[in-house]
């Protein structure tokens, strides 16, 4: 089943993927978004859940409640009006992410692989090159002054990975080949034009450049980012990074490990798909 922008596909007995194509833009994940929200809102009976990604929407349906064929009109009437509406808003909060860049500990993990595995050139270097960065400053600001796009949540519990709201501030790199066997917990690194941040001690192939010291995984709920979830992160919240110094690390670390820990985060702002389609046009990206 097609349409000019996008194909819904069964992906399995009670499944069916909403595919905007094989690209990566805050728009389309901003469209898959919305999609899932506007099911919450209209509470179409028989949709049991909904996994945005960074293109796509998955869809778990129980078909003894609801047909393929009712969800596929739906799907094409929901995305009718999201493309023919620009003042559509989606719920996203704000959370402030401290960062310590070119830290000890990812350069040891970088150093760990070229001694077990193979050598490789110095990720923020890496960074910087492929993008014609001067510098580590150059990419302080590229990461500091926008914001980022949680596109989807997963690889590993709580991870969440991003696309920065700004193009003029978009950032690529290569992935590790092979990947690395292990990440220490809080790294941001950058693959493709995907950032991460990764929660736990894992497997993983992004170009290193930082760390974080709040915990993105709080499976006990102790602290304040948490009450809602274990995981800190969902589709549709905006990442704004704030550099820390080694001395503020090692205290929000301290704090985090008390339990006094107080994440910033703004949670009643509204996002508008057409102020960001305007705000593209001035910025003579689209």
């Amino acid at each position: 089943m097609m349409d000019k922008t996008f194909k819904i596909w069964e992906v399995g007995d009670c499944y069916i993927m909403i595919d905007f194509g094989l690209v990566k833009s805050v728009e389309v994940n901003i469209k898959a978004t919305l999609l899932k929200d506007m099911m919450g809102k209209e509470g179409v009976d028989g949709i049991v859940e909904s996994i945005p990604s960074n293109s796509s929407l998955v869809i778990k349906y129980d078909p003894k409640i609801i047909e393929l064929s009712k969800i596929v009109q739906l799907m094409h009437d929901f995305l009718d009006r999201i493309e023919s509406k620009d003042n559509l808003e989606i719920h996203s909060r704000i959370i402030e992410v401290p960062i310590l860049f070119d830290d000890p500990w990812t350069k040891e993990c970088v150093e760990d692989y070229c001694r077990k595995i193979k050598p490789i050139e110095n990720n923020i270097e890496l960074i910087c090159r492929e993008n014609k960065l001067d510098g580590l400053e150059e990419l302080k600001y590229k990461y500091l002054f926008p914001q980022h796009w949680v596109t989807y949540v997963g690889f590993t519990p709580g991870l969440a990975s991003s696309l920065c709201l700004d193009p003029r501030c978009d950032l690529s790199a290569p992935k590790y080949n092979p990947p690395r066997l292990e990440t220490p917990t809080g790294a941001v690194g950058i693959g493709g034009s995907n950032t991460s941040i990764y929660p736990l001690v894992s497997a993983g192939g992004f170009q290193l450049f930082g760390i974080t010291p709040i915990p993105l995984l709080d499976l006990d709920q102790r602290l304040d980012g948490f009450k809602d979830s274990p995981v800190l992160f969902k589709v549709g919240d905006r990442i704004k990074y704030v550099e820390i110094d080694m001395d503020d690390y090692n205290r929000i670390k301290q704090q985090a490990a008390d339990g006094t820990y107080h994440y910033n985060i703004i949670p009643y702002d509204k996002f508008c798909l057409g102020g960001y389609r305007e705000f593209l046009a001035e910025a003579g990206t689209k």
